[in-house]
């Protein structure tokens, strides 16, 4: 195994400034600072054979296609409708349905699109906290001295 990679990385590294060199004229994208590069000698291997580039590109919800050349058209965006880009609205008015129904049958008031669009933002900003128990997220005590409390309550209204 050593000798494998050693191999591997002589025949693959001749040089760090070249192969920054042959990173860099073969950028596809920066994402959040990391680097990403078309290099077929890197990706070619003998398990799975040659991949090739594609751009990607995502469906707005009239067809139109945004793709990785689009970045003026991604920066007027609010970042809910980068969101909803992801998220189809015909999937939305269905969990509202669903959601709905079973509510009522249950004796519940029906929830609107603002309440569901609201809860999935909740999940969301939830996963930058640390916590031992869901409702710790509505606490005004702060489990740290440098930290505020998350106070999801008065930050959200929920």
């Amino acid at each position: 195994d050593t000798d494998t990679d050693t191999d591997r990385s002589n025949n693959h590294n001749h040089n760090d400034s070249d192969a920054n060199n042959d990173r860099d004229t073969n950028l596809a994208q920066v994402a959040h600072g990391r680097k990403w590069v078309v290099n077929h000698a890197e990706t070619q291997q003998e398990i799975n054979g040659h991949i090739p580039h594609r751009e990607w590109y995502i469906l707005d919800e009239v067809g139109d296609r945004i793709s990785e050349g689009d970045q003026s058209r991604i920066d007027i965006m609010s970042r809910l409708d980068i969101y909803f880009l992801m998220f189809p609205s015909g999937h939305l008015t269905s969990m509202i349905g669903w959601t709905n129904s079973s509510m009522v049958k249950k004796g519940y008031k029906a929830t609107t699109k603002g309440e569901i669009i609201k809860f999935f933002g909740i999940i969301i900003i939830g996963t930058r906290f640390e916590f031992q128990r869901r409702a710790d997220l509505w606490s005004t005590l702060s489990i740290s001295k440098i930290l505020d409390a998350p106070r999801f309550g008065k930050k959200t209204g929920m």
